[in-house]
């Protein structure tokens, strides 16, 4: 009996594989929500700082950071590495350069065996340090001859995006209050609970005491002054208070609205 041969083709990259649509919608705003890609910083690094870097397949959380406390990482496909020299597509270099800036040391190249970021061609340091010398090589005839800065016009012009800063963005410039970039609170509790924090506290105490300061001034008043700054002072600061107080449930009755809206869209088909 013969056997049956088959060739396999080689991968084909996925038009969308890399495509960071959102993320270019706001390319010119980008600079409010992150550092250029030359500040990426190096994987070991994220381990200093004592974040979680967690594995995601999503090329619109690539490099992106909650709350100082994790990063998103996409994996670095196999057939990014055969296909290289003839990669013309500027969202696969620019994902491609983002790895040359991350691995540089062994001890980079370790944690991302660990946290299995690297194809199985990679998994040895002579041969990372082999393809990361093509990178480089890849990268330096992509440079514009007038000498500057190598620049893909989409969301690889940046490294490290902030996801607070992505949601306020895509609020304020598309509207999307609800859904904002990326939602990652599980429920209303966890979302407004940033709106609690430490700094809102201290301010609170730093006007109670202030307050409690012109109620004495005020009982012994020693010029007319001190008594109209401390009644506008008072004044402004209750104005202040409720308005604070009415801003959470606002902003809740906003969302409520948004993800019904949402909902509504996607209920029907």
């Amino acid at each position: 009996m013969s056997a049956e041969y088959h060739s396999v083709a080689p991968p084909v990259l996925d038009d969308d594989e890399f495509q960071t649509k959102r993320l270019d919608s706001i390319y010119s705003y980008l600079w409010l929500a992150g550092l250029p890609r030359k500040h990426i910083r190096r994987l070991h690094r994220h381990k200093i700082l004592g974040r979680d870097v967690v594995v995601s397949d999503d090329i619109s959380l690539h490099l992106v950071s909650r709350g100082g406390k994790t990063i998103f990482i996409k994996p670095f496909p196999s057939f990014l590495r055969s296909d290289l020299a003839s990669q013309t597509e500027r969202h696969a270099l620019g994902f491609i350069s983002t790895y040359y800036s991350m691995i540089i040391s062994e001890s980079d190249h370790h944690l991302a065996k660990e946290l299995h970021l690297l194809p199985e061609s990679l998994s040895s340091w002579d041969a990372w340090s082999e393809f990361r010398r093509e990178i480089e090589t890849k990268l330096i005839a992509l440079q514009p001859e007038n000498g500057a800065p190598l620049r893909f016009s989409n969301r690889f012009d940046y490294g490290e995006l902030r996801l607070d800063r992505l949601n306020l963005i895509m609020a304020l410039r598309h509207g999307k209050f609800a859904t904002g970039y990326e939602r990652l609170d599980p429920t209303y509790g966890s979302y407004f609970e940033p709106f609690v924090t430490v700094t809102t506290v201290v301010a609170f105490a730093f006007l109670a005491i202030a307050l409690s300061a012109f109620q004495v001034a005020m009982v012994h008043p020693t010029s007319p002054t001190v008594t109209t700054v401390g009644y506008w002072f008072s004044v402004t600061v209750l104005c202040l208070l409720v308005a604070l107080m009415l801003l959470p449930f606002t902003w809740y009755i906003v969302l409520f609205i948004d993800n019904l809206l949402f909902a509504l869209r996607n209920g029907r088909g």
